[in-house]
């Protein structure tokens, strides 16, 4: 079960190199960083998976190391610990999600302005 503390990393590794070099090309229902903001329109779009990929690739990098280090220090624990362990790397992807829509905001407003 040793397996399950490269989950995150691995996965949020695949999502940066998934949104930094083969984006989705335009807004769909499918595939992408599918948040309100990102998909106001195709700018937004564009923008939020090259943000969301580059944080991405960048913590994933760290994660790895991080998991490196928590596999030789608590190999000999519990699976139950393992897996919380695993629950706990999910907080970077929520970082990578509030950055992203926060940097969508700065850059592009909430949108709301133009209904007055």
């Amino acid at each position: 079960m040793l397996w399950i503390i490269w989950l995150v990393p691995v996965s949020m590794l695949a999502v940066g190199v998934i949104f930094s070099f083969f984006p989705p090309k335009h807004i769909n229902d499918w595939y992408g960083y599918r948040t309100s903001r990102s998909r106001r329109d195709q700018e937004s779009w564009d923008f939020a998976h090259r943000y969301c990929g580059h944080l991405c690739l960048k913590n994933s990098f760290i994660l790895l190391l991080l998991s490196l280090g928590l596999v030789v220090i608590f190999s000999h624990l519990s699976d139950a610990v393992l897996a919380m362990l695993t629950l706990v790397q999910i907080i970077p992807f929520l970082v990578v999600i509030a950055k992203t829509e926060k940097a969508l905001k700065a850059t592009f407003g909430d949108g709301d302005s133009n209904l007055s």
